[in-house]
Order: structure tokens, then sequence, then C-alpha cells
């Protein structure tokens, strides 16, 4: 049958755009146009498109006047973020006609025009962000572009935007198109919100958040006072900022707010955490932290418990339990998007300080992906300066973003940590220039401002998990209060703050606070500080710290810890692949390590010794100059008994090899064990001119006479050439003293001496003081073996000796008191001369201190002899190290009541530089005498092994 003929007729008015009519048998039909069947089929595929990756579109059929569809942004774990987006769809082939392609000639995207402004001016100035989706309907792809005034751009008559062929409405997009979304939550106005903190202006669902990382503005201000009573949140944020005095006293004013000291009993358990986080800011107890986390009610109340005792078990050393609180918050996928971005971002840290860089960055950058949409919230932004912060330190300097981490730095959180921080350092200044200035004017405080702000700083970082500025004010609260503590004495407080300036990653603080306890005590905070280093306490922050603490003080450690030590540094040595996996080191760990092995032996067992000979001896190939100098000091620690064939066999092929201090210094130890060829071979290279064969050789007194004449001419050329830089104004300090060693040659060789240089040397104007220190110093001690004639003219030359030249920005040190003691020593100032010298000098400078309690070792001047008494008690240490050393030199010889009395003072000094300058200078004579046995015995249980080891080689030798 054939097909009917359609008569077509002029389509109804009302109806222009949308049908065409025809007349079908008598009646009028309706027809769709192609253009409704295109649009219509655009807007549902793009609604498709929406739903596809969790979006909520929703027609405008009712009030379409250019936004065909109104989307409920989600994000990818399809959280409902609040954000609406507007979305108009252009569907057709039409609409990509205008392409513009790429250097390549590849689509890049095409051009949408309208030949007037009007929709371009409601999409930009609409409350709601709007995206132009221009939709292929013949491939399914939905291309997009945020329509705002920087991408519209006038034609003249109309506008246009460019829609990028790479942005498509898929998975892939979701974060740029959820980034759009949150464009239209404005950042809160903070201004003027100080004084009307209240957790009543906070979102019930923020409030917990915003207690712990914007305290400031769930707080009440300090001035309002106790009056009303308080909420839970208010609480937490008052300990969130130290306020801790605070919060007992509206405890106090009312029955509502529970004691934070005393056990909760209600039923709400936001003040269970209130009470948990008290219980750990004043005795470091997890339990009721670990309570709260099992009981939190809500995901809120999971993420903010989860966060503070990771943040606790992480300062505690136990990162793994951190990482697994965090893991379990993760895994059961429930939190919000900020609170799961806290959680992210805190797990990431963790991450990073063992070395998991991959899982930090997914941490880091899935953290991101939580945030935006919430612009309105106050703490995302810190939490996002955290995430950012986080991807810089892992792709470091050169490949990091400094200044989008730098830009999302600079938010209302770090701030208000700054101003609390600056707060901190004012009371700070205040206080010493009070005790500058001797005010004896009382004061009376109820509560330390410094402590609590920094406490509050320092938290604030953690929980936050801004880990940079966590450790900075973790390391400047740590000295504050170890400064504190130290003044009082408090041996527990010492080594809390030490453990806490430990975590904090700065090692060079950490070096000289424990350089400073160990010459001054208390020891046993040292000791705790060694014990509380774990096997999880080794992390890219605290690495560097761990290994100077064993450098320092690893001599106090027993002997089985010693050896763990040993043992663990030795196996790194061997193969740092594992240790450099987890901490990601930022040092050289050779010689951080060989330090701390170092600083360890004299405390191992003689099985953790051999273990380290065996290691040096296994080495290949030339060793390092730097690494060098440290295994010399290996060297020195080994006993030759204790080597086996094998090991030295091994040394001795490592001598072979090493021509610098170590092959010297591993010859020198054979020696000591009847090694003929050893013994041989460290006296050729002496005579030859090496003078760190020299210096191991040991006594020079196995040298013959030609052998010390050729060296005495070697020692010669050395000063000569010491004056002529000094005559050219050019000063060099090295590691050998020429006129040192031409002193002690000439003394034991009088025969071959050669005497003339060295006076030239000593009594030269422009020579540097330190270049004649030694040789003074030796000449003082040993002036019985120096012919008279040398005596004498070094006693007439005094006054230019003592106005040698020095340089204390090198470390130099005046002469004076030196060429005093050769003045006394030959007789040329005595009695009543000699006493005034040396008054003049216990006056004086810290270095003339010293110089003058050496004199007082050395038996001279005994009527000013009660001076010493002084410097047993100076306030400088190595004034008390001089007066301790002089004090043994007395006590082995003819000890007097003062000697004896200070002798049983010093014992019990706190530190380990003392007693050990004490038994030093016991050991410089041979005399024994029953205060010099009393002293050693004293010493024989003394926590530092160098300690121990001295006692009991003295007591060995008498």
């Amino acid at each position: 049958m054939p097909p009917r003929q359609w008569d077509r007729v002029a389509p109804s008015a009302s109806r222009v755009s949308k049908t065409v009519g025809y007349e079908v048998a008598g009646r009028s039909l309706l027809r769709a146009s192609e253009q409704e069947q295109t649009g219509g089929a655009g807007a549902s595929e793009v609604s498709a498109k929406f739903q596809r990756i969790g979006w909520g579109p929703v027609p405008n059929d009712a009030h379409d006047l250019g936004t065909d569809l109104l989307v409920e942004a989600r994000d990818h774990r399809l959280f409902d973020r609040g954000l609406i987006v507007g979305a108009q769809v252009k569907a057709g082939s039409s609409w990509f006609d205008h392409e513009v392609r790429d250097e390549n000639g590849e689509i890049a995207g095409w051009w949408y025009y309208e030949p007037e402004a009007t929709h371009f001016d409601d999409w930009v100035a609409h409350g709601l962000p709007h995206l132009l989706v221009l939709h292929d309907l013949d491939h399914n792809v939905s291309h997009w572009a945020h329509v705002t005034a920087e991408h519209v751009i006038s034609t003249g008559k109309g506008c246009k935007i460019f829609v990028p062929r790479e942005q498509s409405i898929d998975e892939e997009h979701l974060d740029e198109l959820l980034a759009v979304a949150a464009q239209q939550k404005a950042a809160p106005e903070l201004e003027g919100t100080s004084f009307t903190a209240s957790a009543d202006a906070v979102p019930p669902g923020r409030r917990l958040r915003y207690a712990l990382l914007a305290p400031r503005l769930v707080a009440p201000h300090p001035n309002i006072g106790h009056e009303a009573p308080i909420a839970a949140e208010e609480a937490l944020a008052l300990c969130a900022q130290g306020r801790f005095l605070d919060l007992q006293r509206f405890a106090d004013a009312h029955g509502s707010v529970p004691d934070p000291h005393q056990p909760y009993v209600g039923r709400d358990w936001r003040w269970s955490l209130v009470r948990a986080v008290c219980t750990w800011a004043f005795d470091d107890a997890l339990d009721g932290l670990e309570h709260a986390a099992a009981t939190a009610p809500t995901a809120e109340a999971k993420a903010a418990v989860g966060v503070v005792l990771a943040c606790v078990l992480l300062r505690a050393d136990r990162l793994t339990q951190a990482c697994s609180v965090l893991d379990r918050l993760v895994e059961e996928d429930s939190l919000g998007p900020v609170d799961q971005g806290w959680v992210l971002v805190q797990r990431g840290r963790i991450r990073a300080e063992v070395g998991d860089l991959v899982g930090a960055r997914a941490d880091a950058v899935e953290a991101q992906r939580q945030f935006p949409g919430d612009a309105d919230d106050v703490t995302v932004s810190g939490l996002a300066s955290a995430a950012a912060w986080l991807l810089f330190r892992i792709a470091g300097f050169a490949s990091g973003d400094l200044a989008g981490t730098l830009t999302a730095a600079d938010n209302a959180i770090m701030w208000w940590r700054s101003q609390t921080i600056a707060s901190a350092l004012t009371n700070t200044v205040e206080r010493a220039f009070h005790r500058w200035s001797q005010d004896t004017t009382s004061r009376w405080t109820v509560e330390d401002r410094e402590e609590v702000n920094l406490f509050a700083a320092e938290l604030n970082a953690d929980l936050t998990a801004e880990h940079g500025a966590w450790s900075t004010i973790a390391s400047l609260s740590s000295r504050q209060l170890l400064m504190r503590r130290h003044a009082v004495g408090d041996a527990e407080g010492i080594s809390h703050n030490l453990h806490s300036l430990r975590r904090s990653g700065d090692h060079a603080s950490l070096k000289l606070a424990v350089d400073h306890v160990r010459r001054v005590g208390p020891i046993e905070s040292l000791v705790a500080l060694l014990h509380g280093i774990g096997p999880e306490s080794w992390t890219h922050t605290t690495a560097k710290s761990n290994l100077e603490v064993l450098a320092r003080v690893g001599d106090l450690a027993d002997e089985s810890m010693a050896a763990q030590w040993i043992g663990m540094l030795l196996t790194v040595l061997r193969d740092p692949t594992d240790f450099r996996d987890r901490v990601v080191p930022f040092f050289w760990v050779d010689l951080a390590v060989v330090e701390a092995v170092r600083g360890l032996l004299p405390a191992g067992s003689p099985q953790s010794r051999l273990l380290a000979a065996e290691c040096l001896a296994s080495h290949e190939g030339p060793v390092d100059e730097v690494l060098a100098s440290t295994l010399t000091d290996w060297i020195e620690e080994f006993s030759s008994e204790e080597l086996t064939n094998e090991v030295r066999r091994g040394l001795r092929r490592l001598a072979e090899g090493d021509r610098g201090s170590l092959g010297a210094a591993v010859l020198g130890k054979l020696a000591e064990h009847d090694d003929a060829e050893a013994k041989q071979e460290v006296v050729a290279r002496a005579i030859k001119g090496d003078l760190n064969a020299l210096s191991a050789m040991g006594a020079v007194t196995i040298l013959s006479s030609a052998q010390a004449d050729s060296l005495i001419v070697k020692f010669e050329a050395m000063v000569r050439q010491t004056i002529e830089s000094a005559n050219r104004s050019k000063w060099g300090f090295g590691r050998h003293d020429a006129g040192l060693g031409l002193a002690v040659l000439n003394m034991w060789f009088p025969d071959v001496a050669r005497w003339d240089p060295l006076l030239e040397l000593l009594t030269h104007s422009c020579v540097a003081a330190d270049h004649k220190r030694g040789a003074l110093e030796l000449i003082a001690n040993e002036y019985e073996r120096i012919p008279d004639e040398v005596l004498d003219r070094l006693a007439a030359a005094t006054s230019a000796i003592t106005n040698s030249p020095y340089f204390a920005e090198m470390g130099g040190r005046p002469l004076g008191a030196a060429a005093i003691a050769v003045a006394i020593a030959s007789g040329a100032i005595a009695d009543e001369a000699a006493d005034i010298a040396v008054t003049q000098l216990s006056l004086g400078s810290e270095h003339e201190r010293c110089d003058a309690a050496a004199i007082f070792g050395r038996g001279w001047c005994e009527r000013m002899r009660p001076l010493l008494a002084s410097f047993v008690a100076d306030g400088r240490v190595s004034v008390r190290r001089a007066a301790a050393n002089a004090v043994g030199r007395l006590s082995a010889t003819d000890p007097d009541p003062l000697v004896m009395e200070l002798a049983r003072r010093l014992v019990h000094d706190r530190g380990a530089v003392v007693p050990r300058a004490l038994l030093v200078g016991l050991s410089r004579q041979d005399a024994d005498t029953a205060l010099a046995r009393e002293t050693a015995t004293a010493l024989e249980d003394h926590p530092s092994a160098h300690v121990r080891g001295l006692a009991r080689d003295f007591i060995t030798r008498l």
C-alpha cells in the first residue's frame, strides 16, 4: 500500500519553536521539532552524567531562564556538601562548529558564542556557580566550562567562552567540578569575634573540631569571667588553650561543670573527653583517651578523640599504634569530609615519618579532595595548609610548589597560633629583663603564661598536623621548660624536656643541651634520656637527634644497652638500606653512625668492641678523611688483648692502605700487643715526618737520637714556617702543634735539642697565642727538664709572650697566664710577686681563672690555695673542671685539709666532666695517698664509663 501523502500546513504561532502542525484526514496533528528532541536528549544525558558521578541533578523547567539543571554536588564518597551548581546544556553537533586546535592540530576545545551578553551576565552574577555544558550526542560526552568573569570574552557585539575538550563530566574530573561548586561558600567574618567566642556560634557537627583547632572561636574570653556555666566543647577549647586554671574556676563556680581533676561519673561523653585531655596534660596518662576513643558516640566524636589520641601516641614514640587508630577511622568510612581529611592528613604525617612516602602522598592528596566546599569552615584552611606542607616536604624544595604552600599557610589558624607564641615570648623577655635589672619587686602570678601559651601553640600545630610548625614550637617550648627545670634541679623534669627536645628533631639545640647537662648534671637525666630511645623512636624527625644523644652520652649506657645499640649501628654501617628507607635521612648517615658508635664503645662489652673492630677490619678501599678522624677514636677504645688474630690481620691491611691518622692509629694499637712489624712501621712513618704516626707510636723514648734529630729538623721547619706566616699576618690552625712537638723532643733528647727556633716562636710578638700555649704549658709542667738558660730567656720575655695575638672568634684565648706559669717555674717571679700574680688571675677572665687553678695544681702559691674553693664553686664549668684537675693532682701528693674537703665535694658533682677531671689530675701523679685511693674508689661506680674506667685504672695501678 502506498504511503499516505502528508500535506504540511503553517505552524501555530504559539509553538513555533516547539512543534510543527500537519493535517491528516481532516484533523490537525503536532510533531516535535528536532531542536526539542535534541535539547531534551541532551539534558537527559547530561543529567545521567551527573548522576553517575554521584551528583543530584534536578530539571529547572518551571523557571528556566538560562539554567536547565540545578545540580546538588557530592564528593567521591557521596557525602552531600550542601552545594548547588547551575548548568546550561547545549546539545547537538552545531555547538561544536567553532573548533580551537592546538599546535599539533588536535582539537583543544570549542568557542560558545551568544550575540548578546544577557545570559553571560546572569550566569556570572548568579548566586550559584554556573556551568556551560556542550553535549556531544554522537559520542555521549559532556564538555563543560565554568562561567566566570575572567573566562567570558567580549566579541564587541556579544560574548564567547572557551569550552575545553579535556573538561568532561565524569569521575576523572570530579575534583575540578567540586572546586567549582565550592566557590559559592564564602569564608566567615573573623574580625571582632574574640570576645564573642562560644560553642553556640558553631554548627553542632563542627564544635569538637573547632574546640581543638580553633579554640579562639569557642573558648570564653578570659575577661568575661566565670559567672555563667560553660558547655563541654567550651571546656575542651580551654584545654586546647592551656587554660586549665580557668577550667578549674568554672568547675568551682558551677555544679554543671565537672572538676577536671576528679574522675567523671556522668553520661555525657564530651565531658569524658575533657577529663581525658586534662589527665594526659597533667600526668601523660593515656587510659582516659583510649577509653574515650572506644566509646565515642558519633562520627564527629570519633574523629576528634582519634586525632588527639594519635598525636599523643606519636609524642610517646608509639607510631604503630597511632597509625592503627587512624587506619580504623579511615576504614570505617563514616566520617564527614572535613573530619575525613583531618584524619588522613594526620595519617600521612605519620607515614612520612617512617618513610612511607607513597602512602603519605596518597593521604595528603586524598585529604585535599575532602576540603573543597567548606570555605565557611575555619579549620579547613589550617588542615589544607598541613596537607600542602606535607606534599611539599615529600617533593622537596626544588620540586615542591613553594608558592602554593606558602599561600596555604597564610590562614587564620596560623595567625592565632603566631599570636599565642608572640605572647609567650613577650612574657619571656619581661621576665628576663626583670632578672637582668635585678628587680627585687615581688610579682605574684597564678599561672605561668609562657608555659601556657607555648603548650597551646604546640598542641595546636600538633592537632592540625602541621608537622614543621609543631617541630619548631616543640623545640621552643622544650628549651624554655628545660631551663626552668634545670634551674631548680628537677631531674625528672629535665629528662622529660630533653625527650621532648629530641622528639622535636632540633638536633642542634639537643646537642647543646645534652653537653651542658653532661657537664653540670644531673647526669641521671641523661641516663633516662638514653633509656627513652626505643625501637619506634627512629623517624625522619628524630633519627639525627637519637644519633647525637648516643654520640654524646653513650658512655652512660649500661653494658647490655650499649652492646645492643652498637650491634644495631654496625648493621646500619654494613647495609644502611633499611635505615634509609625508614628515616629518609637529611644528614650523612655514615658519619653520624660512626660518631654514635664512638660514644657507645666505652660502655660496651668486650664482645661489642670486638664486633666494632671486625667491622673496621673488614672495610675495603680508602676511608673518607672525615670518617677516618672519628674512626681513629674507635681505635683508642679497642683493647689490643681482645683482638683476634683475624681482626689484627684485617686492621693491618687497613693500615697498609691508609697513610693518614687512621692507619697510624691502627699501627699504634697493634704495637701495644708486641707486634714488632707494626711498631717498626709506625716508627718508620714518624721518622719520615708523618706526624700522625708520631702521635700514635707512644712514648718518644723508643726513638734513637738520630731518629729524634730528623724529627726535630722537621718540627723546626714547621716552626719557622709558622713564624714566617705570622710576619705576613697569616695564621692557620691545624691539628698538629709544631711548637709542642719540638718542645717534647728537645726535652727528651737534649743532646740534639734545638731551643733557639722554639724560643723565637714563643717570644715572637706576631705569633698567635694558640701556637705557643701547648709548648708553654709543657714547659711549666716539666720545667725540671728545661735548661736554666732557656727558662731565663723565657722569663725575660714574659711581656712579649703575654701580648701574643689571639682570635676569640676561632676559639682562641689570651696567653698571659701561661707566661706567668713559666715565669713562676723559672723563678722569675716568686713569693709575694707570685701570690699577687695568681690572685690577679683569680679575679680575671674565665680563661685566666682556669690557668690560676692549673698553677695551684702544680703545688705553687700555697698561701693563695684557698682560692681553689671559689674555683670549685665557679659559675663556669671550665673553671670547675680546671679546679678539679688541680685538686686531683694535689690529692695524690701531700693533701692538706682544704684539698681533702674539696676532693670529697667534687666526687659528688652531678655531672661527668668534673669527676673525670678530678681523676685525670690524680692519674698525673704516681704517689699513693689515702685521699687518692678514697677518691678513686668513690668513683668506681659512676654512671659514665669514662669516669669508671679512669677510676679503676688508677686503683689497679696503685
